[in-house]
């Protein structure tokens, strides 16, 4: 693989944004979300999107993915593109640019949803419960299974929950949560990282994928344990992994990573992803966790299925 610029794990499938603006993606076609038309396939190696170019950012959900191009144009493939469920396989695997979308900064793709950030603070969301505008001031938003979270410009973070349409537009504030700097939504649970590098954690907890040692659901954010240096964080379905101001990784829940022996680890509280430094990005699917290194490099690692 070539220079990768930006890299996003989902429930199977892995993308990478390459130096040249072009998606590579791998993996399990589920559902043809690779948009190969080789249902039920994996493609072993990263292999180039069709139609694709001039890409700046790659977002990969459960049964959608998009790009960001740069010129602040979206382009998605899968089950949910232009806010229509698509129900024919040859429609699904075609990568078409999203209508109505102009001046898009960044994006995130949930399991058949996806919003963007818009020039201006705008956010517009769509997919499998149409097309809405939920909130406003936003600088970050992270699309997940069970919520919508939005970073606010004010440093608090806001949430539409639903788990499958019809989402509601009616947005409350996650209590207790100031001075966040970055936010992820997984499939039952959330992050944010406050100033400070701090990282708190809410949702469901039954892999110990909030990070506090207990495999307690909470509501309310909870502090993950030990850590007070992150940069970034990122959770799929039952685990979660903070990126840390020294480039290395520190992961929590069900699959942490892969020790000297190759053993998967599971815990609770954060434990150390061995033999990963120079990390400048992390993203955690459901069933395999990739982080992009500042050579441009991408590793991943496996969790049980």
């Amino acid at each position: 693989m070539e220079h990768a610029i930006d890299v996003s794990a989902s429930f199977w499938t892995q993308c990478t944004v390459l130096a040249a603006g072009t998606v590579d993606c791998w993996g399990d076609t589920w559902m043809d979300v690779h948009g190969y038309g080789l249902d039920g396939d994996a493609l072993t190696k990263p292999t180039p999107m069709a139609g694709v170019s001039g890409v700046v950012q790659v977002a990969a959900g459960g049964g959608l993915i998009c790009a960001l191009e740069r010129v602040g144009t979206v382009m998605c493939w899968g089950l949910t593109v232009g806010g229509d469920f698509q129900d024919n396989p040859t429609d699904m695997w075609v990568a078409r640019r999203e209508p109505g979308i102009a001046g898009a900064t960044s994006i995130s793709v949930g399991f058949k949803s996806a919003c963007a950030v818009l020039i201006g603070a705008k956010v517009i969301c769509w997919g499998d419960d149409g097309r809405s505008s939920p909130a406003s001031n936003v600088t970050v938003v992270a699309t997940g299974l069970h919520e919508d979270d939005f970073l606010l410009a004010d440093g608090t973070v806001a949430y539409r929950p639903g788990s499958g349409p019809p989402r509601s537009d009616a947005v409350g504030l996650v209590p207790g949560l100031t001075d966040v700097v970055a936010i992820a939504a997984g499939d039952l649970s959330s992050c944010a990282v406050v100033r400070g590098g701090s990282v708190y954690c809410w949702g469901v907890n039954t892999y110990g994928q909030l990070g506090d040692g207990t495999t307690t659901d909470s509501a309310l954010p909870v502090a993950v344990a030990g850590v007070t240096d992150a940069t970034a964080v990122s959770i799929g379905l039952s685990t979660a992994c903070a990126l840390l101001r020294d480039g290395t990784v520190t992961c929590w829940g069900d699959a942490i990573g892969k020790g000297g022996d190759g053993v998967v680890t599971h815990d609770p509280s954060p434990i150390p992803v061995s033999g990963l430094t120079g990390v400048k990005e992390i993203s955690v699917g459901d069933y395999k966790s990739c982080v992009l290194l500042d050579d441009g490099t991408v590793s991943c690692w496996a969790s049980p299925e």
